[in-house]
């Protein structure tokens, strides 16, 4: 009997994740009356995940400009995110096809892999593999996110990775451990998933501290925090060369002033941003977003700071006090993982707050990272009951779940009736929206072939992002309603103005006509309209 639950439990944590995906389908889906089906994009994001990766499989990088606003990436025509998240879905549609529900079905199979990996890694007994177990099937992070067209359940996949790494490099036995492990498999998971996510940089002074400790404190410090400045800043410039991201505009004001070498601009700046971020998480806080989540979420980020930080200092006054007598050395393994949870938690949340703008959910998802990360090195204390109290309040949050879990599945089961609705339209806008041919020349004209291959769409309705022709530049119109005289093709939705979706940030076509009509008649003909939709195509542009 002891044998076959051995064996049960880890086959139970790496097949989990699927277990999860398919209960959440099925209850959303109404059971066999609904019919098993995947779900598809309910938000603009997971409309743009879907249509970048169809333009990856098909065309290779997009050929006219993603952007905000008319605006672009410097060089290239990326779009928001890193070609680094992009490219394990671009895998798995190149092996298994690329469907509307391609990305829930590849992160469910990154999660049982990343699973596999933590316990290859971590080598739990039968109580670690189970609390492994509890802290999935009780995350609110994975339970909301599992069924989305979202690229945060590889995210939390990449960070429980991470963590199982770490962990072995800090508590496995150093004499029987590869050297190719310690000095390039793990640096190089750091750099890489960096990419993906730039503040993953948080745990290069874990690394050095961990492979370095037979150095001293300060030599490491010294070492550390100047490395995770270079990766990070490093990758933050790559990353702003190559994307055209929209919600990093206080990182922008302090690069700028940093190119400027205004080192007190520089410093003001990073105060400003630092503040604004304090402001917005006290305002997140007192929102009742998410039927009152973040009351919960706000401070369990600060006992996952302060509780550590106060056992920290209780511990070292009783081990100075105690000096004259025989004792080990103070930095036990209790002691490491409390001091890798609170410098880790507290770095991210710095780390985000000073440079993205903050909206509730995304701040959630995000932190949700450094949150699954600290609890797997949890599971390494030897005094069990802090890994059981800090999995109670993180599970805690399993109870905003299914409120939310209702509107984060609305609309995302649709009948057979609407996914043919989107097939339909993606078919008449690839007949309607046709590439320029590529033409060898000049700058100017390859400037201009990708402006002519570049659609502004004045609606983020995921219908109709999905259905932009594959290789097309999708530049989102969020709150300018100007048009990109630039751009080849402008994307209208004809909804009425009192049931426009704010969610959608749609723009009225009729307000839009009425300011810039002779505009459109002089510089755009009518490529294409229905009930729903109208397309203009700049003169001159494949005519």
């Amino acid at each position: 009997m002891k044998k076959r639950l051995s064996y049960i439990f880890p086959a139970a944590f790496i097949l989990l994740p699927a277990i999860l995906f398919g209960v959440i389908t099925l209850i959303q889906c109404g059971g066999s009356a609904g019919g098993f089906s995947l779900p598809m994009p309910k938000w603009n994001d997971e409309a743009a995940y879907y249509e970048l990766i169809k333009t990856w499989l098909a065309t290779g990088m997009p050929k006219g400009y993603w952007g905000f606003e008319g605006g672009h990436a410097i060089l290239g025509t990326g779009s928001a995110w890193s070609p680094a998240i992009l490219l394990p879905y671009a895998l798995w549609g190149e092996m298994f096809g690329w469907t509307y529900g391609s990305v829930a079905a590849a992160n469910v199979v990154f999660l049982c892999i990343a699973n596999t990996i933590v316990l290859l890694l971590c080598k739990p007994d039968r109580r670690g593999t189970g609390y492994l177990i509890l802290l999935e099937m009780f995350s609110g992070h994975i339970l909301l996110y599992m069924n989305t067209i979202m690229s945060e359940v590889l995210r939390y996949a990449l960070a429980i990775v991470l963590a199982a790494m770490l962990y072995r490099l800090l508590f496995g036995e150093e004499e029987g451990e590869s050297k190719t492990f310690r000095y390039i498999i793990v640096p190089v998971y750091i750099v890489a998933i960096t990419q993906i996510y730039i503040f993953f940089a948080f745990a290069v002074p874990v690394y050095i501290f961990a492979v370095c400790r037979k150095k001293k404190w300060y030599w490491r410090a010294f070492v550390s925090f100047p490395a995770m400045a270079t990766e990070a800043g490093g990758s933050y410039y790559l990353l702003h060369l190559i994307s055209s991201n929209y919600n990093i505009y206080k990182a922008e004001i302090l690069f700028e002033a940093l190119k400027d070498r205004d080192i007190s601009g520089a410093v003001r700046t990073f105060l400003w941003m630092f503040k604004t971020g304090l402001i917005d998480l006290w305002n997140c806080f007192l929102s009742y977003t998410g039927y009152g989540m973040f009351r919960w979420f706000v401070p369990l980020l600060c006992v996952f700071v302060c509780l550590p930080f106060v056992v920290l200092c209780v511990d070292g006054v009783r081990y100075l006090k105690n000096r004259k007598e025989e004792q080990g050395a103070f930095w036990n393994r209790d002691r490491q993982v409390f001091l890798i949870v609170c410098y880790s938690v507290m770095l991210f949340v710095i780390m985000y707050i000073t440079i993205y703008s903050l909206e509730a959910f995304t701040f959630y998802r995000g932190v949700g990272i450094v949150l699954l990360f600290s609890m797997v090195l949890l599971l390494g204390m030897e005094r069990k009951k802090w890994g059981s109290l800090f999995l109670a309040l993180y599970a805690a949050g399993v109870l905003f779940v299914p409120k939310n879990q209702a509107d984060f599945n609305e609309e995302r089961y649709p009948g057979a009736g609407v996914k043919e609705s989107w097939e339909e339209l993606a078919k008449e806008l690839q007949a309607a929206m046709p590439l320029q041919a590529e033409d060898a020349g000049d700058n100017m004209e390859e400037e201009a072939l990708r402006w002519g291959n570049t659609a502004v769409l004045y609606s983020m309705e995921p219908r109709l992002i999905c259905a932009m022709p594959a290789g097309i530049g999708v530049n989102f119109a969020m709150y300018s309603d100007r048009i990109v005289e630039e751009a080849g093709y402008l994307v209208f939705s004809l909804e009425e103005k009192e049931n426009l979706r704010s969610d959608w940030l749609e723009q009225s076509h009729q307000d839009i006509c009425e300011k810039y009509g002779a505009l459109l008649k002089e510089r755009y003909y009518i490529q294409y309209a229905d009930d729903e939709y109208i397309i203009y195509k700049k003169v001159g542009d494949g005519k």
